[in-house]
């Protein structure tokens, strides 16, 4: 009950001012679902010990994003009429199963990365391309121009690397899928379940520009682009 008295003189003393919370904390949770009218509702997925580690998940890295400035297409304006109440990819292309696919990045801060990958994964097969996997493992490892692997890099870069050198195939850990299979094993994130807990966050592996062994093509021959 204590709680309630802090955040309330809280609110009485920033008529003007911003409120300003200690990140992941308490009083932030229950200042978003009980004072501030918002209309979703905070939980708490990481502890306030626990900010160095989301920080590291943040691995987007834009600061030298060369792609900022570059000029938009034109493009033809059309008249959009008869669009659907909905539509979902899933149900119109069901020979990708890639698009109802989440890929685990486990304990490695590639999400910018994986972003990338699942898309590229996704549109070669709606344009009829086959059932691939572009791999995580290759850009993560191998691209030092696109980022610093499991710490964080830049999403636009990738798919610059993917235009210019091509990336291998490769699916998720333990698959034997593709080249380059992730490394990294499958791990419950920040709840129990039937994996182990993802635990802290690990360096980079090294870049092997080598498939995995018993694959029926060379690591030159495999690159997608």
């Amino acid at each position: 009950m204590k709680l309630l008295p802090t955040i309330f003189a809280l609110v009485a003393l920033s008529s003007a001012d911003t409120l300003q919370f200690e990140p992941l904390s308490d009083e932030e949770i229950f200042y978003i679902n009980n004072l501030s009218g918002a209309n979703w509702k905070a939980g708490r997925n990481f502890y306030p010990h626990e900010l160095e580690r989301v920080k590291r998940m943040l691995g987007v890295n834009l600061t030298e994003n060369r792609e900022y400035n570059r000029k938009h297409l034109n493009f033809k304006k059309i008249q959009v009429r008869d669009l659907p109440d909905n539509f979902d990819p899933r149900t119109k292309w069901t020979d990708c199963p890639s698009l109802s696919e989440i890929r685990d990045q486990s304990h490695c801060g590639d999400c910018w990365v994986f972003g990338v990958v699942e898309a590229i994964t996704d549109r070669i097969c709606i344009k009829g391309g086959g059932q691939v996997h572009i791999s995580a493992e290759d850009v993560t490892d191998c691209c030092p121009q696109c980022g610093s692997g499991c710490f964080g890099g830049n999403p636009t870069l990738v798919y610059d690397w993917y235009v210019t050198e091509g990336i291998v195939t490769g699916g998720q850990y333990g698959s034997d899928e593709g080249c380059k299979p992730y490394s990294f094993p499958h791990c419950d994130h920040f709840v129990q379940g039937k994996y182990p807990p993802c635990g802290p966050y690990q360096p980079t592996p090294t870049c092997q520009l080598a498939c995995r062994s018993g694959y029926d093509k060379s690591y030159a021959e495999d690159k997608r682009k």
